[in-house]
């Protein structure tokens, strides 16, 4: 059990003080348990004899267990798993936002696990037995940085207080003297830890390490719920202001480090991380600097989610014809998401549009396999869809006086990256903004991966994680933004 919380500073935060009483306390009184350590490690086993399923365990800063579970053969990784317990020989792993679980029994050599893997949305289970491995059969990933690295890396705890959580991150610290500039990187939507694991990428680690290696402190945090960070019930019942908040203690954190320099602290936001780092910027004069990695811009969410709707259908082959049929739809499903007062009737009505589709549209849907996100019906009922949509990123962009470099890949099928890189700039010149850099990237997708026009494939099939290209606009605009502060 360790925190490290202001290692090596002159002085201690509260948090430290609070967390170090907890640890003594749990110590002094007996309470550390640590019979679960043969839980730490790398499980594999194979479901229905088709796929590997893993699950990755460690143990986290409040001496509790975490963990990740992913399928190797679909490429799915760093889904967190909040629930890891051991009592006497049986085994609990619990996903709770994804309703999956696994309960099984540990043999006495401590090497396999007999259970049951269940899917609770659909109450359906299989058999599986997972086996302890040294290392997980993972793809092809040539930019993830290796062991030992040119900079120090440290395990941090710091508490929100508007929301009364903790999160956990690591702070990577060049290795000279003087003070570094510090940033912190936002993720984007959806749960993530402090990588943005996706697809066994992990491109916050990636860009953490590229700035890192050229002299910039950069803290990257998990989510709300992931990891070591508090979770406060369902994630979506936080809204991107709840996160916000989050972000807010990030940049408090960093300017209370010694190593740091608190005039040059600045922020990295990815997609609604790029919206989260715009509202701080145009509330805080104290942010040094932003970059918006593939962030929205261009008028209200609520008016902008079919145009990204259209974008991506396009993407994935749609005609013109497919394209408005899919719009229409999509135009349907979000008015009776926002406009329908009643949960209840919300969640049946968008159900019977989803069972009765017309021939035209079940074609359209199924040749561009447009699913899930703003169209799962789950999540366009939570807190944080509605709130979202009711945000317009341009109220933010106006306002923000800091330098801001604005990226975005032209194969983005999030959105249409000419459309939002001119409603970025836009704003900001009606803002009186004048430093800051707009570029777009010729054959970069959302995730900033280099793609073949010709064969748009999928995140998890590219092996590169990030654009070296995009690092290094990244990495020079900030040291020269740094240089002239």
């Amino acid at each position: 059990m360790h925190s490290n919380l202001q290692s090596g500073a002159a002085s201690h935060s509260p948090a430290f003080w609070s967390l170090l009483a907890l640890s003594l306390a749990r110590f002094c009184s007996g309470a550390v348990d640590h019979s679960d350590d043969i839980l730490i490690g790398h499980w594999l086993g194979a479901l229905n004899k088709d796929v590997q399923v893993f699950y990755d365990i460690s143990r986290k800063w409040d001496g509790s267990l975490m963990g990740y579970n992913g399928v190797v053969e679909f490429k799915l990784s760093g889904s967190p798993v909040e629930v890891v317990t051991l009592q006497n020989d049986t085994v609990h792993f619990e996903e709770l936002e994804s309703n999956q679980r696994f309960v099984g029994v540990l043999d006495r050599d401590h090497l396999t696990i007999s259970g049951q893997y269940a899917n609770l949305n659909i109450s359906n289970s299989w058999p599986l037995t997972l086996r302890r491995v040294e290392a997980l059969p993972l793809p092809s990933r040539p930019q993830t940085p290796q062991k030992p690295r040119p900079y120090d890396e440290e395990e941090v705890v710091y508490k929100n207080k508007s929301a009364a959580i903790n999160i956990a991150g690591t702070l990577a610290l060049p290795r000279h003297t003087g003070l570094s500039p510090g940033v912190l990187i936002i993720s984007g939507s959806g749960q993530q830890n402090r990588d943005g694991e996706g697809a066994f990428h992990r491109p916050f680690l990636v860009l953490a390490d590229y700035l890192t290696s050229r002299g910039v402190a950069v803290l990257r945090v998990d989510d709300r719920g992931v990891g070591g960070t508090t979770r406060l019930g369902p994630f979506f019942d936080s809204t991107t202001k709840d996160l916000a908040s989050d972000a807010c203690a990030g940049v408090e954190f960093l300017k209370g480090r010694k190593e740091i320099d608190p005039k040059k602290v600045g922020l990295i936001g990815h997609s609604e991380g790029g919206l989260i780092a715009s509202m701080l910027a145009a509330r805080e004069s104290e942010v040094a600097f932003i970059v918006l990695l593939a962030s929205p811009a261009g008028g209200k969410f609520s008016e902008g989610m079919t145009r990204q709707d259209s974008t991506e259908a396009r993407a994935k082959g749609a005609n013109d014809a497919e394209t408005a049929v899919i719009v229409d739809w999509c135009s349907r499903f979000y008015n009776v998401a926002l406009n329908t007062k009643d949960k209840g009737v919300a969640r049946r009505t968008l159900q019977r549009m989803s069972d009765e589709r017309t021939k035209e549209e079940k074609a359209a849907f199924e040749k561009t396999g447009l699913s899930g996100g703003t169209l799962d019906i789950d999540y366009a009922l939570t807190p944080h869809f509605h709130y979202l949509m009711s945000l317009n990123p341009d109220d933010f962009l106006k306002r923000i006086r800091c330098p801001v470099l604005a990226l975005m890949g032209d194969k983005d099928t999030c959105g249409d990256s000419k459309f939002t890189l001119e409603a970025t700039e836009n704003q900001l010149k009606a803002g009186k903004n004048s430093n800051y850099k707009i570029q777009e990237f010729k054959n970069l997708n959302h995730l900033f991966q280099t793609v073949d026009p010709g064969n748009m494939r999928s995140p998890g099939d590219i092996e590169e994680t990030f654009s070296p290209v995009a690092l290094d606009v990244i990495g020079s605009w900030i040291s020269a933004e740094c240089q002239t502060q």
